[in-house]
C-alpha cells in the first residue's frame, strides 16, 4: 500500500516534455486530465479543484480498501485487494477513450466553405494530437503503482482461493 501512496500521490504518472515546457501529472489529478486533456497537459486552465479532490478521495479509499479483510472476516472481503488495480485500469481506459477521438466533427461529403474549414481544423487537430502524443510519456509513479497494485491483486486472489479451500467441508471419514 506504501507503493500505491508513493506512485499515486508523490511521483508523476504522466510526463509531457516539449523542451523548455515540462508538465507532470500525478495519478490523483487524472480526472482533471480526462475532463480537459489539452488544457491540463498544456498548463492552461489546469485548475479543477473539485475533480481533483473527489478523485483524490477515491484514490485514498482505493489505497485503504485492502485493509477491509482485517475487520470483515468474509471470504469476499479479500477481493478488496483488487480495487486499486481496477481503479487504475478504468482510469487509463477512460483517458485513452477520451484522448483518442477526434475533437472536431467534420462532414466529408459536404462541399461548403465551412465544411472545408472543419475538415482542415480536424486534420490540424489530429496532426497536433499525434505530435503531442509522442511527447507524453508514462512516469515513474505509474510503474510503481502498477507493480504495487498487481502485487495486491495477486495476494488478494491467493487469499480468496485459500479461503475457499479452508471453508470447504472435509469428506466424511469411515469408522472402523
Amino acid at each position: 500500500m506504501g507503493g500505491l501512496l508513493l506512485g499515486w500521490f508523490a511521483l508523476a504518472s504522466l510526463v509531457m516534455d516539449f523542451g523548455l515546457l515540462q508538465q507532470s501529472v500525478r495519478f490523483y489529478d487524472l480526472l482533471a486530465v480526462i475532463n480537459d486533456p489539452a488544457g491540463r497537459l498544456s498548463g492552461f486552465n489546469s485548475s479543477q479543484p473539485v475533480a481533483t479532490f473527489g478523485f483524490g478521495l477515491l484514490c485514498v479509499v482505493a489505497v485503504v480498501a485492502p485493509i477491509v479483510p482485517l475487520f470483515w472476516k468474509r471470504r469476499v472481503a479479500t477481493l478488496t485487494y483488487l480495487v486499486p488495480l481496477m481503479l487504475m485500469a478504468a482510469s487509463f481506459a477512460l483517458l485513452y477513450a477520451k484522448t483518442s477521438t477526434s475533437h472536431v466533427p467534420a462532414d466529408d461529403t459536404a462541399h461548403t466553405v465551412s465544411a472545408y474549414l472543419a475538415r482542415a481544423a480536424a486534420k490540424a487537430a489530429t496532426r497536433a494530437g499525434d505530435y503531442a502524443a509522442t511527447r507524453i510519456s508514462i512516469g515513474a509513479g505509474t510503474y510503481v503503482a502498477l507493480i504495487s497494485s498487481c502485487y495486491l491483486a495477486v495476494r488478494g486472489v491467493s487469499k480468496f482461493r485459500a479461503a475457499r479451500i479452508v471453508s470447504q467441508p472435509s469428506p466424511p471419514q469411515a469408522r472402523i
